[in-house]
Formats: structure tokens, C-alpha cells, sequence
């Protein structure tokens, strides 16, 4: 994971010399764009990247700019390529193959990055954010013609595949210094396999996605379904399966090859909220039983008993241990990444 980040304030470089910084670095992404700042409300520019394999996030915070792909670019850089942008807070135009594609906050698009385009964008408050997804054409587990069905067109965002993606992009993004570089080829696939389901799901074409791909889609369905509905006390694979309409049987067909059964898995996602909050020193007038509670385990003795098995401690040596490490260490707690100032 690499992350640029760049602040006016942390350089003593001219604003011009600084819009030239962003230029040439927008130059030299895997698909090379011409930038063009507009200045009259200030410069900004706040920029992380990830690199997950083949595919690539970067989240951006920028001024109001335009963005060029010419015949130019696309000629001196891999041209199968498409690009997948989640439109957070602003307002955008894509205009390509002579279609214009308006955008507000909270939108999606897919464009194919070998032929031209442009992209203007309008910040509603202090930048305009979003990410934006690189990744070879290839990776998409769809014909050619369900490709080109989904090009230059608004994506639906708002709950099915749409929303489990748009909360994975955010999530990803946000926690990236988390993510050990071996498991970036896993995080990219499943951008992929999220983005596949949802163009399936629209175009009703869900037949014309390889069985592998509809079965990694529908267990991180699933796992979203499960991490949304973990203080639920009624969570439970029948439950599970009957939201996404399979059987209880198919359910645990998808995670066979996983290291933990459905069950398994939500027990230890549930400890994991559990451990989180007792250690956290907002939450310290908490009971401790109220927060298993919370997290779906209303027996005060059997959490007690799962919590220890898990981490070696009982649940309130564990809140006190957490707190006093925490005061602690408090001065040391910050994070840490390359940076750059444009």
C-alpha cells in the first residue's frame, strides 16, 4: 500500500509549482491523465493510493479540475484498461464517445480508459471526493457485450451489489495501512468480483458470470450482510440464508473452503467488536455485559468463557489491561506513510 498525501500548508512551494507537482504525477499513473486545476477557489490536493495486484484505488480530496485522457496517453500506456470511479461529494461530467454522464454526490461510473475522455469535476463543499479504480479489462468476468452495456452509464449505489461495493471501497481505503501487501492480490479480486456482481445484477445477465465469480460475490454479499447484522441476536445461518435466498445447505457450500464455518465466523467477528469497545475509554462506564450484549452474546457466562478461549484473558482483565496500555502509550499512537507535497 502507498499513500501520497498533500496539505498547502506543509509546503513552502508556490501554488503553481505545486499544480505542476500534481500534473506530472497524474502523468505518470498507470493511465496517464492531463490535469487542469481551476485556481479561483484555492488549491488542494489529498491523494491516496493502493496497489491490490493488478488493481489500483486511489482516494482523492482535490480542488474543481478537469482531467484529460487523450489519443496522445492512451498511446504511451496500456490501453486495456477501465477505470471505475465512486463519486462521494462534488459534482462531475464524463464525456465520452460523445455521451455526457452527470454525476453528484454519491455516484458511480465505469469508462473504458482506452479511448478518450474527459472528466470535469465541481467541488458542493471544500474539495470534491472520491475513489477511482484502475484495473485491466480482462479481469472482468463478463462478455464484451456486457462490458460495453455498462460503459459511460450511471451505477445503481444504493442497496444490492451496488452498496456492498461502495462500503468496501470506503472501508478499504480508510484502513489500507492495515492490510499486509500479501493479501493484495485477495483485496483486488474482490473489487472485481463486487463490481461484476453489481453490473450482473443490473443487466439481469448473472448467468453470464463464471460459477466461481458468483460464488466469491455472493460470500462477501454475505459477509457484508453478516457485519451489518452482528448485534442482531437472531443472526444465524437459516436467517442468513433466507435473506439472500439460498439454503442453509448452499450457505455453507460457499464457505467450505474458508478456515472458519458461517457460525465460527460470526463469533469471532463478534469477540472482535467485543474487544474493540472494551477497549475503548469512551465506552469505560459500559458494563461489560452490556457490550456482549450489544455484539449478540446475551449469556454474561458463555461470553465470558468465549472470550477467554480467544484471547487468554477474562473479559475485564482484558477492558483493564487495553486502558492502562492505552494511557500508556497515548503520545506514541499516530499513523505513519510515505507523503509528498505537491
Amino acid at each position: 500500500m502507498d499513500a501520497l498525501i498533500s496539505h498547502p500548508q506543509d509546503s513552502d512551494l508556490t501554488v503553481s509549482e505545486r499544480v505542476e507537482r500534481w500534473r506530472d504525477y497524474c502523468l505518470r499513473l498507470p493511465v496517464p491523465v492531463h490535469v487542469d486545476p481551476d485556481l479561483s477557489h484555492g488549491f488542494r490536493v489529498e491523494m491516496a493510493r493502493a496497489d491490490l495486484g493488478p488493481v489500483q484505488a486511489l482516494a482523492m480530496a482535490v480542488s474543481s479540475s478537469e482531467v484529460r485522457r487523450t489519443p496522445h496517453l492512451i498511446r504511451r500506456s496500456s490501453p486495456d484498461m477501465l477505470q471505475l470511479d465512486l463519486l462521494l461529494e462534488g459534482d462531475t461530467v464524463l464525456r465520452q464517445n460523445r455521451a455526457d454522464v452527470s454525476l453528484s454526490s454519491y455516484g458511480l461510473v465505469l469508462y473504458d480508459a482506452s479511448r478518450p475522455y474527459r472528466i470535469s469535476s465541481t467541488a458542493t463543499g471544500d474539495a470534491v471526493r472520491g475513489v477511482v479504480v484502475t484495473f485491466p479489462r480482462r479481469l472482468l468476468p463478463l462478455g464484451d457485450h456486457q462490458v460495453e452495456q455498462s460503459l459511460a452509464t450511471p451505477l445503481p449505489l444504493h442497496d444490492g451489489p451496488g452498496a456492498l461495493l461502495s462500503g468496501y471501497l470506503q472501508g478499504l481505503m480508510a484502513n489500507r495501512r492495515h492490510y499486509e501487501t500479501c493479501n493484495a492480490d485477495h483485496l483486488g479480486s474482490a473489487v472485481i468480483d463486487l463490481l461484476a456482481a453489481l453490473l450482473s445484477d443490473r443487466l439481469d445477465t448473472e448467468a453470464a458470470l463464471l460459477p466461481e465469480a458468483r460464488q466469491r460475490a455472493l460470500r462477501l454479499q454475505v459477509r457484508g450482510f453478516i457485519l451489518r447484522h452482528l448485534s442482531d441476536p437472531r443472526l444465524d445461518p437459516a436467517n442468513i440464508a433466507a435473506a439472500h435466498h439460498i439454503s442453509v445447505r448452499y450457505l455453507h457450500k460457499l464457505f467450505q473452503d474458508e478456515e472458519l464455518k458461517v457460525a465460527d465466523w460470526i463469533r469471532q467477528r463478534r469477540l472482535e467488536r467485543c474487544r474493540r469497545d472494551l477497549g475503548d475509554p469512551a465506552l469505560l462506564e459500559r458494563p461489560v455485559h452490556a457490550i456482549a450484549t450489544h455484539w449478540g452474546f446475551p449469556n454474561a457466562a458463555h461470553f465470558s468463557r468465549a472470550f477467554r478461549a480467544a484471547y487468554d484473558l477474562s473479559p475485564s482483565d482484558y477492558r483493564n489491561l487495553a486502558l492502562r496500555h492505552r494511557s500508556l502509550h497515548a503520545e506514541a499512537i499516530h499513523l505513519h506513510g510515505a507523503s509528498t507535497t505537491f
